[in-house]
């Protein structure tokens, strides 16, 4: 998978290649790029040209188009490019070739050495990423699943369409500036969407590591903040390599979001900036809205407040007026479909059309939690806010690592505020981390009076903040401590080459002591993290994949019910069918919710068939594993749905079942009265979930034959190896009962050959088995048990009122979880027990809520 990516990342590149060499040659903002900027840059120039298609409703986004882009930018490129390409190849046949490598390395030694390390940590960075996901099919049941889901849609209709048909009627508000890279993927990798979203991301992740070297060369091309930036975004900061829960467009637009950050400064620096570089960089910010709106928030404020800083301090740059909402309107461009969207259908329920007409007001309770979690009280934030330092395992895992991470922050800010104050060398670097931060900060006070703004997102970006000023601290206390060695070892040498030599070696021995525990972290510790974190949401099994792969066997206008904590949500992208529902806004609905809440307690009644009709669902889904908290908050009961509420209940019939994933078909005319019903004509026990056990010394037969009529009955059959004690076996499994009262058990049973004091049993118990009563056939060890009932005849049909017994045996309510349990006992060891057994039923009578 690495070198697929890898592969993935070249192809990119060279979509993206040709129009940023146009670039370069009329704007100074795309000038003076090496190797490493031109591709990092490259890649979402690439994302753009895919996006700009994928916008065009013609269904030109299609695997031909694609392949041929690709295709065409290649050899374009290689035309742009023919000049570089007849130097090198005179370059390497020059008889003196080693003489002149030699040279050329000499000369470029600096950057040929920054750019393998910064190669390097991107490659490791990305191998400690990938490494954990082997142990996982796909990513996050939840936010992974609903963009595997706009995969699909834009896949399927060619565009980026207007809604989310044919799986939902409701528009398409959220950008798709990432989905056009995953669909990409699927075209040239093969990957399925949900396997394009889980391993693009991680891609993406750590190409922060090359745009963090983007910007630092950028904004300080004579310094070394370039490898510095880029080491601490790959060994210090925590994020975004910890996003493992899903927002794969936010982790896209993570490298992407540094790559902007560079053209701040540029837009009011530039005294001879034109309108037409202004209109690309608005259009370049605009796809950074199509990517993530909590990057264009941050990015749009801080470009705000630079410009206004320097209108404030410089009047001659009050062309920064003008820029500024020309850089606005430009960049509202690529996303002009989605804010026409969500403008219009924010009035209506949902904020969308097409919802379901029941939305409920509270959106953030289990089963259907939605948008971000609540932002605690301003006043409540400013006075925890050093507890929340100290504790927060945001900021670094590690609590000595993170105390130091935060140290490094509060110096470098006291340094900046020192350093402006006195009107010293204030790096741009300092400047573009403290603006982005006050944007950061304005945005968060923000949403107190504008909810839209994303606050959650946002704090994320202020760490890369905090990141920029932990670099500014390395750089400082660098020229710190080289200048003290330097003295050091000129007292000491008397030479001023050893003394340079000698204080570099010195400043790396401290480095070393200062970031090596970080690193330590990064390279040892991380992947373990990481697999940890991904294992919450990452529950989809080889099984369930397998399931929903077979599922594409369904009729096309099949819909499967799922629960949302299960993996049920990939089937739209795995098996082009409909779910009810993706991770939506169609969640909200109150009779969703209900149907949900009634499967998870276990109840199915008339009002659960009434809702299964009005969704229409025709199949249900379980998946073999749930999750078991939505955030940091734990699920209130266990979310995992139990096949034994469906499996044996007449309505339900099991059609296909794989490991521990079950899919079942809805009766399209049920009878709620009916609860289970065990007739021995499809699959075999154990896919029946029926338990088999057996006590003391003795063999058994179970076996399913067929009546005269051709349908199928059990036959059990049992005797003990030897004369002592006796020999018991059963079978048992969980019934499910959605009420109480008039309950009848009726059964099939032929007992005649099973000669006392062997006997056979049928007995119903509470959960854990400290209530029963037991249907059985004549024998001496009974004795006078009161909760045991003794069959008047030991062949032919017996039906009980269930609820009756209870009460009068027991002196209690029918539970309405049991244990049905089907007993042989031989005592004689001359004489086997045997028993037929057929048609076990549970009615419920008047079942209604």
């Amino acid at each position: 998978m690495l070198l697929q990516l890898l592969l993935l990342m070249v192809l990119l590149i060279i979509i993206g290649e040709p129009l940023r060499f146009l670039l370069s040659r009329s704007f100074n903002s795309f000038k003076n790029l090496d190797f490493i900027q031109s591709c990092v840059i490259d890649v979402y120039l690439a994302g753009l040209i895919l996006y700009a298609i994928a916008l065009i409703p013609l269904h030109l986004f299609t695997t031909a188009i694609v392949l041929g882009i690709t295709v065409l930018s290649g050899i374009l490129s290689i035309f742009l490019h023919r000049n570089l390409l007849k130097k090198t190849r005179n370059w390497l046949i020059i008889i003196g070739r080693p003489i002149i490598i030699r040279d050329f390395l000499s000369e470029h030694k600096v950057a040929i050495l920054k750019s393998t390390m910064v190669f390097g940590m991107f490659l490791l960075s990305l191998w400690i990423q990938l490494a954990p996901l082997s142990s996982f099919i796909f990513g996050s049941i939840h936010d992974t699943t609903l963009h595997a889901l706009f995969v699909e849609i834009i896949l399927e209709n060619g565009h980026i369409p207007a809604t989310h048909q044919p799986y939902l009627t409701a528009a398409i508000i959220y950008p798709q500036g990432a989905h056009v890279i995953f669909a990409y993927a699927y075209y040239i990798m093969g990957m399925i969407p949900p396997i394009a979203v889980f391993y693009v991301s991680p891609l993406f992740n750590s190409m922060t590591t090359l745009a963090a070297y983007y910007l630092g060369r950028r904004v300080n091309p004579t310094k070394n903040l370039d490898i510095i930036f880029a080491f601490i975004i790959t060994f210090v900061s925590m994020w975004p390599t910890y996003i493992t829960w899903g927002s794969n467009p936010f982790i896209i637009g993570f490298p992407y979001y540094l790559i902007c950050l560079g053209f701040v400064p540029f837009l009011y620096d530039s005294s001879n900036l034109k309108v037409a570089e202004i209109f690309v960089i608005g259009i370049l910010y605009g796809y950074l809205a199509s990517i993530h709106l909590a990057f264009y928030e941050v990015i749009i404020v801080s470009a705000f407040l630079w410009g206004l800083f320097k209108c404030f301090h410089k009047f001659e740059r009050l062309h920064g007026i003008i820029t500024f909402p020309a850089l606005c309107i430009f960049s509202v461009i690529p996303i002009v479909p989605f804010l026409y969207r969500f403008i219009k259908y924010y009035p209506y329920p949902g904020h969308n059309i097409g919802l379901p007409d029941d939305m409920v007001a509270d959106p953030t309770s289990p089963p259907s939690p939605r948008g971000q979690p609540s932002q605690s009280p301003i006043l409540q934030i400013i006075t925890k806010f050093p507890e929340w330092l100290a504790l927060n395992y945001n900021i670094h895992p590690d609590l000595i690592l993170r105390i130091a991470l935060i140290s490094f922050v509060f110096i470098a800010l006291f340094i900046f505020s020192y350093s402006f104050k006195k009107k010293r060398d204030v790096l741009v670097l300092e400047k573009i981390a403290i603006t982005s931060l006050v944007a950061g900060i304005l945005l968060n006070f923000g949403t107190y009076i504008f909810p839209v703004i994303l606050w959650s997102r946002i704090g994320f970006i202020i760490y890369v903040s905090a990141c920029l000023l932990i670099s500014s601290f390395t750089i400082r206390f660098y020229q710190l401590i080289n200048s003290i060695m330097v003295r050091i070892f000129q007292k000491v040498t008397q030479n001023n080459k050893k003394a340079i030599i000698g204080s570099s070696m010195a400043a790396i021995v401290i480095f070393s002591l200062i970031y090596g525990p970080f690193v330590y972290h990064t390279v040892f510790r991380r992947s373990g993290s990481l697999r940890v974190l991904y294992g919450i949401y990452a529950i989809t099994s080889e099984s369930d994949y397998e399931l929903m792969t077979w599922m594409k066997n369904l009729p096309e206008n099949a819909t499967v019910l799922i629960s949302p904590y299960e993996s049920g949500g990939f089937i739209p992208s795995v098996s082009q069918r409909k779910i009810v529902f993706p991770f939506t806004a169609y969640l909200l609905s109150a009779s969703y919710r209900r149907l949900i809440n009634l499967i998870q307690q276990e109840m199915i009644n008339k009002t659960t068939y009434e809702l299964l009709n009005k969704f229409e669902i025709s199949h249900i889904f379980i998946g073999s594993d749930s999750v078991y908290q939505w955030g940091n908050i734990p699920c209130s009961e266990d979310p995992k749905w139990d096949p034994l509420l469906f499996l044996g209940n007449p309505n339900f019939k099991l059609i296909k079942k794989i490991g521990d994933s079950y899919l079942f078909a809805v009766s399209s005319n049920p009878n709620p009265t009916f609860v289970f019903q065990e007739d021995f004509e499809n699959f075999t026990l154990n896919q029946m979930e029926w338990n088999i056990g057996q006590l003391g010394h003795g063999n058994y037969n179970l076996s399913l034959r067929h009546h005269v009529n051709g349908n199928r009955f059990l036959e059990i059959e049992g005797i003990k190896a030897s004369s002592r004690l006796l020999y018991a076996v059963w079978m048992d499994r969980k019934i499910y009962l959605p009420k109480t009262s008039d309950v009848f058990l009726s059964f099939n049973l032929n007992a005649s050959q099973t000669v006392p004091p062997n006997t056979v049993s049928i007995s119903i118990s509470n959960p854990n088995y400290s209530q029963s009563i037991s249907f059985v056939t004549p024998s001496p060890i009974y004795g006078n048990q009161s909760n045991i009932i003794i069959l008047q005849d030991t062949q032919g049909f017996f039906n009980f009122n269930l609820s009756e017994l209870w009460m009068e045996k027991l002196n209690a309510t029918l539970p309405r979880k049991l244990i049905i349990e089907i007993t042989l006992i031989n005592l004689d060891v001359n004489s086997p027990t045997l028993m037929t057994i057929d048609d076990i039923t549970f009615v419920v009578h008047n079942s209604e809520d």
